[in-house]
């Protein structure tokens, strides 16, 4: 007797204990991933109303980042559920070291992506095939919020592209100088802005696979300046209306270029 009541309590242990392996092996599985390109909407509750201080980081294998921020590139590490289902740590971050003129948001970005250690996905808005991921402290008060891109060829032209540039040349030799031109390109919303000096311009990005851009829609104001203003004015309009490529140098400059390779404006930080 004593012998069945034993081997009934070993048959019981290996049965508890084999769907307990199950339960822990099937944690992970329900853990959403949070690989892709992602746009930040809000940092520390506030909404973030210019598209063009939106930061964007692109995840990869749910281990590394890289981001392109509204005036730098960054990079880090990600782990992800270090502690149990649904928390995430940002370690090793790194960045470029460029002045812009406005970088409230992106140092407020910088500031609290090392405090992140949970995170939550839902729809965005109601839409299930729209993500949003909330990244919060260990107490669980929301740090970030940012809304999946979608994983397609257009994500490197999103992430690189994304924010304030100014046009640093014309052509391939046409150095601008020290006037400051203003180039805020934002993907996200499919539009650009500018000013080339005398005029202002804004209009429309339209991205093709990995390294394909065109500018559809472009408009300018009209107003006149000297020779040299208004020369510069046109070759700047004509740039944009011919572009069709898109490249980025060792420098983090970006070059554009038409349809047979030509370069016609050249954008940095």
């Amino acid at each position: 007797m004593k012998k069945i009541l034993l081997a009934l309590v070993v048959a019981a242990a290996l049965f508890f204990s084999i769907e307990s392996c199950m339960q822990n092996g099937s944690t992970r599985q329900d853990v959403v991933s949070i690989d892709g390109t992602w746009i930040v909407v809000s940092v520390l509750g506030d909404i973030i109303d210019d598209p063009s201080l939106m930061p964007v980081i692109t995840i990869e294998d749910n281990s590394q980042v890289q981001g392109a921020l509204p005036c730098n590139s960054m990079h880090a590490k990600v782990k992800l559920f270090p502690s149990g289902k649904g928390t995430v740590h940002f370690d090793s971050i790194g960045t470029t070291k460029r002045l812009c003129r406005n970088m409230s948001v992106e140092n407020a970005f910088l500031e609290v992506l090392s405090k992140i250690e949970k995170y939550e996905v839902e729809s965005f808005s109601g839409n299930a095939a729209e993500l949003l991921v909330d990244f919060q402290d260990k107490n669980g008060k929301s740090l970030v919020e940012a809304k999946k891109m979608g994983d397609n060829t257009t994500s490197e032209a999103i992430s690189v592209l994304h924010g304030e540039w100014v046009i640093y040349a014309l052509g391939a030799d046409t150095i601008i100088g020290q006037i400051t031109l203003p180039f805020i390109v934002d993907p996200a919303s499919e539009s650009i802005s500018g000013h080339t000096g005398c005029n202002s311009f804004g209009g429309t990005i339209s991205l093709h696979g990995a390294h394909g851009v065109t500018f559809p829609s472009i408009a300018a104001t009209q107003a006149l300046g000297d020779n040299e203003q208004n020369s510069r004015d046109s070759l700047i309009i004509s740039a944009l209306k011919n572009t069709t490529a898109w490249s980025e140098d060792t420098e983090g400059r970006v070059k554009f270029s038409d349809s047979l390779g030509h370069t016609l404006f050249v954008v940095e930080r």
